[in-house]
């Protein structure tokens, strides 16, 4: 999220003429997008910390999904361009 944050914060203080209007601008266009990583991440901590049957429910699931989709699951988060 660091090095997108960069690259964003970079392109609006380039756009804008007032250095406050580049931060609003900035805010406004990573508050989205961080908060759905951040909702993902809190998810992954609890589904991939989960013991017990549980965690065999879990394996077995990620087991038939396979590596494809698995990943195919997060090309929101590693296909962004800015």
């Amino acid at each position: 999220m660091a090095i997108e944050d960069a690259a964003v914060l970079a392109q609006s203080l380039a756009r804008e003429a007032e250095p406050a209007q580049a931060l609003r601008r900035y805010e406004e266009l990573r508050e989205r997008r961080v908060a759905r990583v951040q909702k993902e991440a809190r998810a992954n901590s609890w589904r991939y910390h989960l013991a017990g049957p549980l965690g065999a429910a879990r394996n077995a699931v990620l087991g038939m999904m396979g590596g494809e989709k698995l990943l195919a699951r997060y090309d929101w988060l590693y296909d962004w361009k800015p």
